[in-house]
């Protein structure tokens, strides 16, 4: 697994391990359907930063839970949508109350749909 040193909230340096590269993600927009504790979902329009096979990490005005269950859309060059399940591993505050969220994939997503979201 590669590691990358990563900077957290209080400033100090971590190392990080990744079982997948990430890249940064060429298109604005990013679909992710929350799954709330009482079954209903909410939907958020978000901004993501980057994505590998495993997971992706966006940028939003909300910050659900570490654990919460998600369903994330992609829009392809070409229209297409790719459409994976996930959790939402980690959150953090960053300027202005927008929060940086990281989500894992429940299966990673194949090398043709990664190329798909990265084109």
């Amino acid at each position: 697994m590669p590691e990358r040193p990563e900077t957290t909230a209080t400033g100090t340096a971590s190392v990080e391990a990744r079982a997948h590269a990430r890249e940064p993600v060429p298109r604005a927009g990013l679909t992710v359907r929350i799954t709330n504790p009482d079954g209903s979902t909410t939907t958020l329009l978000s901004y993501p930063r980057d994505v590998s096979a495993g997971g992706v990490s966006f940028l939003c005005g909300t910050a659900p839970a570490t654990g919460t269950p998600c369903t994330v859309q992609f829009a392809t060059a070409d229209g297409r949508r790719i459409t994976v399940r996930g959790e939402v591993r980690w959150s953090r505050e960053e300027d202005g109350g927008i929060h940086r969220i990281g989500v894992e994939f429940d299966r990673p997503l194949d090398e043709r749909q990664l190329k798909a979201v990265l084109a």
